[in-house]
């Protein structure tokens, strides 16, 4: 395709979108056409891909508290269940504006289980159970 060489592939890819083939020779028109076709299969394969992305379910969401304690001095393992899987991390507060986190997991894991410490007993704390895909999206499960 010599009328396209000397360009930049930022005008190439113009000319290919826009549509202008006038110059063109019938085998060149061809190619190009044939380009076309294959960028609006890739298109709809990425509109696809983005559609498909399976929703998270969050499920066997467990605190268990620890053993009498001192303020302080308490904790809790909070375990869950996420599919697809995905790093975890916990955001957790006296109020749903939270205020710590722990820190997120590097892998991606179906299966969680974090523990919190320095709680005081007998008080009621809100926890945030964060999830991140491969992808990048992320959810989110509250619970107190």
């Amino acid at each position: 395709m010599r009328a396209l060489s000397g360009l930049g592939a930022g005008v190439a890819a113009t000319l290919l979108v826009v549509g202008i083939a006038t110059a063109f020779s019938p085998s060149e028109k061809q190619v190009i056409s044939a380009l076309r076709a294959r960028i609006v299969a890739l298109e709809d394969r990425v509109t696809a891909l983005e559609t498909e992305r399976p929703a998270f379910a969050f499920s066997n969401i467990t605190a268990v508290v620890g053993p009498p304690c001192h303020p302080g001095a308490c904790y809790t393992d909070i375990s869950w269940n996420v599919e697809p899987c995905a790093t975890g991390q916990v955001e957790y507060g006296l109020t749903s504006a939270y205020g710590a986190v722990t820190t997120k997991e590097s892998r991606l894991l179906c299966f969680h289980r974090q523990r919190i410490r320095g709680l005081d007993p007998d008080t009621d704390y809100h926890y945030r159970l964060i999830a991140t895909d491969g992808a990048g999206a992320v959810a989110l499960h509250t619970f107190s």
